[in-house]
Parts: structure tokens; C-alpha cells; sequence
């Protein structure tokens, strides 16, 4: 039904992308998991790849301690040698660093990029990999932050891919998210929402039932088929 290599043990695993996708265009799922259609990474991709391997390194080195401080932080992205426009969006990373910083907000990740999963039973797992999730020591709370190259889609969108990890995040690890945000590289621009798991929740079990019913049901329009990587080899495709 969905391929071997999106099934572990029978179990069917859903991830972030697949989730976010499912909410505009549920035909996006048979695409990716029943066709397999495999889409070639863009330019832009891989420059949003290359800024998101900077930024793990240095929070890496920021929570191993090799850098003490963001005052070390500037000095290191000086002596990089970077392409310009990814040059840019680290300094729009590091200003982010000294945003929170200078908001009293930690800007050490308690985690870098590990994978949680949880299982929402009847055979299905949601799965991730936030990029960093923040903990307050002040407070017993946690935040999940998304890093974006650009802001190419709505912004509750992107708010909502914070959800999905938060709520894999309360389930499995038994921590209480309190808010999830995303930063862009490009603009440097950064949003938070409180964090809540009643919508992200009923989001998951109405796709898990539409699986079941194997209910792929397309959703064209021009704003859903205009961000969608699917819109050169999908035969509904508006954009």
C-alpha cells in the first residue's frame, strides 16, 4: 500500500513533511508513498540545506562548550568560508542567538536534531527531527524551533510542522512544550505561538483515518499546487 520504505515492521510512518502536505492536498501522499515519485532537490533546497548544516554545527559546538560564548559564535562565521548568500542567512542565524540572548530566552538547544517518534497506534507512527528544542531550567518549559530557509508558505503552516515535533516531543519524552517557533534564514524574520496539542492531535487521527479508508482525494488549487513539489508530475496540478 505505501512501499517498503515507508514502513518499518508494518508500521506506517508519517512524517513532518508528510503531515503538513496531507493538511493541503491529501493526494500528496499517494504521490510520495503509493507512486514514489522521487522530486529532484532545487536550488534553493540545497542552499537552505548547506545554511542548515552551519547552524547545526554551531549549536553543537555551543552546547559541547568548544564555543563559550556568541561573542566566539561571531568570530567563527568571520573565518568561514561561505557562499554570500549563505554567509547571510548565518548572521541572520546568529542575530536570532543574540535575540534570544538579549531576551533573557535560552539560546543553547537541549536538542540538536534528534529523531522522536510515538506511536498513534493501528499501526501508525508519527516521526521527526526538530531542528533544536530549547529547555528552561526557570521554568520546566520547552520550545521547538523550525529553521526556514524562506518564508515561502503561510506562516500557520510553518507554525504548525513546530506542532507536529512538539507533540511527538510531550508524548514521547514526557516534557511540557510550552511554545514552538520558526526563524528564516533569508529575512532573519521570527514568529512564536503557544503551543497547543488539541489541534495538532486531531489533525493526526483525522489522517490516520484517511489512510485507513486509503482516502487520497486531491485538492487542487492554484495557492496549494503553487508551493507544491508535486505540481510538474501531478495530473490535477493547478500551478
Amino acid at each position: 500500500m505505501f512501499g517498503d520504505g515507508n514502513t518499518r515492521n508494518k508500521i506506517v510512518l508519517i512524517s513532518k513533511t508528510d503531515f503538513i502536505d496531507f493538511q493541503k492536498c491529501r493526494y500528496t501522499w499517494y504521490m510520495r508513498k503509493v507512486l514514489q515519485v522521487n522530486v529532484p532537490p532545487t536550488e534553493n533546497m540545497i542552499k537552505g540545506t548547506s545554511m542548515h548544516n552551519v547552524a547545526r554545527s554551531i549549536n553543537y559546538l555551543l552546547r559541547s562548550g568548544k564555543l563559550k560564548n556568541l561573542e566566539e559564535v561571531s568570530e567563527l562565521i568571520s573565518k568561514l568560508e561561505l557562499e554570500e548568500d549563505i554567509r547571510f542567512g548565518i548572521e541572520n542565524f546568529l542575530r536570532y542567538l543574540e535575540y534570544r540572548n538579549s531576551n533573557d530566552a535560552p539560546y543553547i538547544p537541549k536538542i540538536i536534531e534528534e529523531r522522536i517518534e510515538y506511536d498513534v497506534g493501528d499501526g501508525y507512527k508519527v516521526v521527526g527531527i526538530p531542528d533544536v528544542v530549547y529547555f528552561d531550567p526557570r521554568t520546566n518549559f520547552w520550545e521547538v524551533v523550525e529553521y526556514k530557509k524562506s518564508v515561502y508558505r503561510d506562516e500557520e503552516d510553518i507554525l504548525l510542522e513546530a506542532m507536529f515535533y512538539g507533540y511527538i516531543l510531550e508524548k514521547a519524552r514526557r516534557v511540557r512544550v510550552e511554545k514552538v517557533s520558526f526563524v528564516s534564514f533569508d529575512s532573519g524574520h521570527t514568529r512564536s505561538k503557544e503551543y497547543s496539542a488539541g489541534e495538532v492531535e486531531r489533525k493526526i487521527f483525522d489522517m490516520v483515518s484517511f489512510l485507513d479508508k486509503m482516502d487520497f482525494e486531491p485538492s487542487p488549487s492554484e495557492d496549494v499546487c503553487r508551493i507544491c513539489i508535486f505540481r510538474k508530475y501531478c495530473p490535477y496540478s493547478k500551478g
